[in-house]
């Protein structure tokens, strides 16, 4: 396999094998990789230059992620492999980054909790359900549910007097209101003993 290098701006690098991409590098993998334009190379030689090239582009794809948000693991996992890596690489580049400290999905998932506790208003339930989908170990969602305030019908009232308030005049902002508090993880049981609780007439069934 004969390699060569296609380099780009902003410091990026294109490697090829035989004039085919293998993947997208930085300046800092052309100067450390042992290699220089034309060189050829075979066998096990040429596969480990392939591995450490695959590599060090999912590396940099998950530096790009984190630094624009923090991530879970296997959501960090799943958006690389959705951009074309490996899962094979993604999953011993996020392996690596998680012994490094630069994600922990502890600390994700109580930050992210906290959000959507705080921030949208979501249920338990729901939370617990988001934190699922990010790929979450079911201990971590545990823990961090057991830290969350679990007084849903008092949870309901705070946001009926808050983020809905306006929203509760008419017959048909009182339904909208309802199936949004059912998308927000709350019981519909739950929904209607808080309504009762601030006199709001519940929809009919």
């Amino acid at each position: 396999m004969k390699i060569s290098f296609k380099t780009g701006g902003r410091g990026k690098v294109t490697v090829l094998g035989d004039g085919q991409t293998i993947a997208a590098v930085d300046e800092e993998f052309l100067l450390t990789c042992g290699y220089k334009e034309n060189d050829e190379i075979e066998g096990a030689q040429a596969a480990a230059f392939i591995e450490a090239a695959c590599l060090r582009s999912a590396f940099l794809g998950a530096m790009r992620l984190i630094a624009l948000r923090d991530h879970g693991k296997k959501e960090l996992e799943n958006k690389l492999v959705a951009k074309g890596h490996k899962r094979v690489f993604a999953s011993q580049v996020c392996d690596d980054l998680e012994n490094k400290g630069y994600i922990d999905d502890r600390a994700f998932a109580f930050a992210l909790a906290g959000r959507l506790c705080e921030n949208k208003g979501y249920s338990e339930r729901r939370i617990k359900s988001e934190l699922y989908q990010k790929g979450i170990a079911r201990d971590i969602i545990d823990e961090v549910c057991q830290s969350i305030d679990n007084e849903p019908i008092l949870r309901i009232i705070e946001l009926l007097n808050t983020k809905f308030s306006g929203k509760l005049s008419t017959e048909k902002g009182i339904k909208k209101t309802f199936a949004a508090l059912q998308r927000m993880g709350y019981g519909y049981s739950d929904i209607r003993s808080a309504m009762a609780q601030v006199d709001i007439s519940t929809p009919e069934d």
